[in-house]
């Protein structure tokens, strides 16, 4: 295995750069824990929020990490460009992934929505 040399780190999320055998290679990582404390807690304080602190009733439906999609979307030869403009209803399908795949990145309550 190739050393990996980090070249960017952001909070939980990693980037980095390695060579091997003549071909170079880009890696991501990201901590999960931090991620999933994060959905736990906001489920917990919006979604049981009283009207009177969430007067339009808003909820949270979850938080997608970056490398799960990323991946997704390399194992399908499939682009960001192609994400962003929904092509083949490609979000619906990657949602249904997550639901069946990730369950415990998604809020407990209501559906998830997407944005466009």
């Amino acid at each position: 295995m190739a050393k990996i040399l980090p070249v960017r780190s952001v909070g939980e999320y990693f980037r980095g750069f390695a060579s091997e055998g003549g071909k170079h290679y880009r890696t991501e990582s990201q901590e999960m824990d931090p991620v999933l404390a994060h959905v736990r807690y906001l489920d917990q304080k919006t979604n049981s929020a009283p009207k009177r602190g969430n007067p339009n009733d808003w909820r949270y439906q979850g938080s997608i990490p970056l490398t799960i999609l990323t991946d997704w979307l390399r194992r399908r030869s499939l682009t960001m460009d192609v994400w962003a403009r929904d092509e083949d209803n490609i979000k619906s399908k990657f949602m249904a992934y997550l639901r069946s795949e990730h369950p415990h990145f998604l809020a407990h309550k209501k559906k998830l929505i997407v944005p466009g």
